[in-house]
């Protein structure tokens, strides 16, 4: 599952989304490490990192900070979408040697306090196999912001907005995060495609599949212009909908 294209892209191209909504002023660079995807939101000369890949890509991840200017005066806020190992992994060792604020919903503190991932019920045969390979501890932290409810933080002297909203499903304490411009960062409450975009599916977990529907269905509401999975490439908002309404994220 090793993807190559780390290069940055802007949010909102409309040959990929159609949509009318102006370019955002922000940049979003992909950070492939190695089993999943990490996302820089940059504004400015500030930087938001969304999740921080598995403990092994360490190495990797601050060789990609570096390469795209990410220094411990700019990295603002680290967000974890959940505390599964391969996206919060590298937390800790950015809390305390880079001084970043990470930024988590309160119901997945214990996970975090502990570094131990939970991998709840297995979606298929490839998620079966999946589960016996899957790194299940971490460097066990706290973070410095919980969340309880939804929230928008801002980015850069020009305050621009992240808004932070529960999605529960894949874990209890699920986020995603939506720029203005309509693109939104889901984690693993959906999954990509990796030999071509626009292909979406449902998580390789569910920790509880009727709130990963109305999850899902939040997401949907909100008109998305263009998805950025944990894993796989991302996906344009129409093509989400579609799977959406031809029942593909349905079991």
């Amino acid at each position: 599952m090793i993807q190559t294209d780390d290069a940055p892209l802007t949010t909102t191209d409309p040959s990929r989304t159609g949509d009318p909504r102006r370019k955002s002023p922000v940049l979003i660079i992909r950070l492939d490490l190695f089993v999943s995807n990490a996302f820089l939101v940059r504004s400015g000369e500030s930087f938001a990192l969304i999740d921080t890949g598995a403990d092994f890509a360490f190495g990797r991840l601050r060789s990609l900070l570096e390469r795209h200017g990410v220094t411990k005066d700019n990295l603002e806020h680290v967000i974890l979408t959940h505390s599964h190992s391969d996206h919060a992994g590298n937390a800790r060792r950015l809390q305390r040697s880079w001084g970043a604020q990470v930024i988590a919903h309160d119901f997945e503190i214990s996970s975090l306090r502990r570094g131990r991932s939970e991998f709840d019920r297995p979606l298929g045969t490839m998620a079966h196999l999946l589960k016996g390979f899957m790194p299940r501890t971490f460097p066990g932290f706290r973070p410095d912001v919980t969340l309880f409810e939804d929230r928008t933080i801002t980015l850069g002297r020009d305050n621009y907005p992240l808004r932070i909203f529960h999605t529960p499903g894949h874990t209890k304490g699920h986020l995603c995060v939506e720029l203005a411009d309509g693109t939104v960062f889901v984690g693993d409450l959906l999954r990509g495609g990796y030999a071509r975009h626009d292909t979406v599916d449902l998580p390789y977990f569910i920790q509880d599949e009727l709130q990963l529907a109305k999850s899902i269905e939040r997401v949907r509401r909100k008109r998305p212009t263009l998805l950025h999975l944990g894993h796989g490439h991302e996906v344009t908002g129409s093509a989400f909908q579609h799977a959406v309404m031809t029942g593909k994220l349905k079991r």
